[in-house]
């Protein structure tokens, strides 16, 4: 199934041509399945371990302070099941500690001057 997403990047092309390789190596990998996803690491860019080290860096921050974690807006999931698995991580037995996740799957409106927005460029 293809879908329809745009990305954009800032990346040169050596990096678009690496990216390239390293998304023939996942699709060819030797692994079997139940081993790919223990060793992902193999295959993460730079980038996206950054994102993970700091989501981690924002976690460590909350875990002192009550409440839920509420993101808007969640594209594929994966910042919830990271959410979800710090909290497993850092507070295993901390029940009242949810994850909530909202998506319009269509994008987000302007605000308008009902919203205090002054009309919605």
């Amino acid at each position: 199934m293809k879908n329809n997403v745009k990305l954009q990047t800032r990346s040169s092309i050596q990096q678009q041509e690496a990216r390239k390789k390293l998304i023939e190596l996942y699709k060819n990998t030797p692994l079997p399945i139940e081993q790919l996803m223990v060793n992902l690491p193999l295959y993460i860019r730079s980038s996206a371990l950054a994102k993970l080290l700091y989501i981690n860096e924002l976690y460590k921050l909350i875990i002192k302070v009550p409440g839920i974690i509420m993101e808007f807006g969640t594209w594929w999931g994966c910042n919830m099941v990271l959410f979800e698995n710090l909290r497993n991580v850092y507070e295993p037995y901390n029940w009242a500690r949810k994850v909530v996740g909202f998506d319009t799957f269509e994008g987000y409106s302007c605000p308008t001057e009902q919203d205090g927005g002054g009309g919605g460029n």
